[in-house]
């Protein structure tokens, strides 16, 4: 997927002190509010809940880190700041929740 949209994979090196814990944290998140607070009966509807809790995450939830501020709204203003930065402009990709 990397190389497809020519972006260079990086490994990060454990326990090192560039390392935030943010993956961490989004980890216990959605293991918190989905795989273990809910029980699915194929895989199809974990994708579906998955998919659906990563866009509200991504657009609802206002994170500490970003002074209470959603990612995509942060993306949308570095994207209005340098549009150089993107590819192009970021949406709301509704598509996939309207196949649910």
């Amino acid at each position: 997927m990397c190389k497809k949209h020519n972006i260079e994979h990086r490994l990060t090196k454990f326990k090192h002190p560039w390392i935030n814990g943010q993956v961490e944290v989004t980890n216990r998140i959605l293991k918190q509010r989905a795989t273990k607070a809910y029980f699915y009966k194929d895989l199809d509807e974990l994708k579906r809940h998955m998919m659906t809790f990563v866009l509200y995450y991504n657009h609802q939830i206002k994170l500490k880190s970003l002074k209470y501020q959603p990612p995509f709204d942060i993306i949308m203003l570095e994207f209005e700041r340098n549009t150089s930065n993107l590819n192009h402009k970021p949406k709301l990709n509704l598509l996939y929740l309207r196949k649910s």
